[in-house]
């Protein structure tokens, strides 16, 4: 099965050690005010496009 990318990055979830290390700097700036959350691994970003399976953590009123 072929990995989606978008703008020429792959989903924060499907990081592995490696990815993580190198992309460091991102990855800070993806997770530092989080508005959804991936229903699959619960990795979180502030962009619903950089996860894999996202949510809005925002609960409905």
């Amino acid at each position: 099965m072929k990995e989606k990318k978008k703008n020429n990055l792959k989903s924060i979830c499907k990081y592995k050690k490696g990815d993580v290390e190198k992309n460091m700097d991102l990855i800070l700036s993806l997770v530092e005010s989080p508005k959804y959350i991936c229903k699959k691994c619960a990795r979180v970003s502030n962009n619903k496009k950089y996860l894999c399976h996202s949510l809005n953590m925002k609960p409905k009123t």
